[in-house]
């Protein structure tokens, strides 16, 4: 059985965009699998839905926020970011079969095909991030970085992590707060 601690409500609020890419890159870093998956640059992408402003939105702030670090490298790479509309589960694997993605990172209003999503990165080992502590709660996407009170907080869904890819270092396992199911 998926358990989530208490404190993890859908009223928390996101965190803001320039925190939620520093932190989202802090935690690349971690991953020792990736310098293994990944040839020239780790590319990101920003899944959102087209039909909802709120989503696209998401998107656009957090891509804005992550080129702010474009020097920035992880594990000696530097790192792309692209937005991604998605429309339904062949655009899905269209755009990972067109762009190498490490990681997508999944914005507000992309929940309705989120186990297919899922499957879908679980397939092409692609790490999944995703803003919506609903979508998280869904037991099957890696990593929500919210708020716990009033301080940021990583939660890692190990098993998730793992299938897709990860392999993070003991010393996140630490710092995370780690749900398996």
């Amino acid at each position: 059985m998926f358990s989530f601690p208490k404190d993890i409500r859908a009223d928390d609020d996101r965190l803001p965009p320039d925190l939620q890419a520093k932190l989202l890159l802090t935690v690349l870093a971690y991953d020792k699998n990736l310098p293994k998956k990944t040839t020239d640059t780790i590319g990101i992408g920003l899944m959102y839905l087209p039909s909802l402003q709120d989503s696209y939105q998401e998107a656009m702030d957090l891509e804005a926020s992550l080129k702010k670090f474009k020097e920035k490298k992880i594990n000696g790479f530097g790192f792309t970011v692209h937005p991604l509309a998605y429309v339904g589960e062949q655009s899905l694997r269209q755009a990972l079969q067109d762009t190498p993605f490490s990681v997508v990172c999944i914005m507000y209003g992309v929940t309705k095909d989120i186990k297919i999503i899922s499957r879908i990165f679980k397939d092409k080992k692609v790490f999944s991030c995703v803003s919506s502590i609903e979508a998280f709660r869904s037991g099957d996407l890696s990593l929500h970085i919210g708020i716990k009170g009033k301080k940021p907080k990583i939660y890692i869904n190990l098993s998730s992590a793992v299938a897709e890819g990860t392999n993070f270092s003991a010393k996140f396992l630490r710092i995370a707060e780690v749900l398996d199911q």
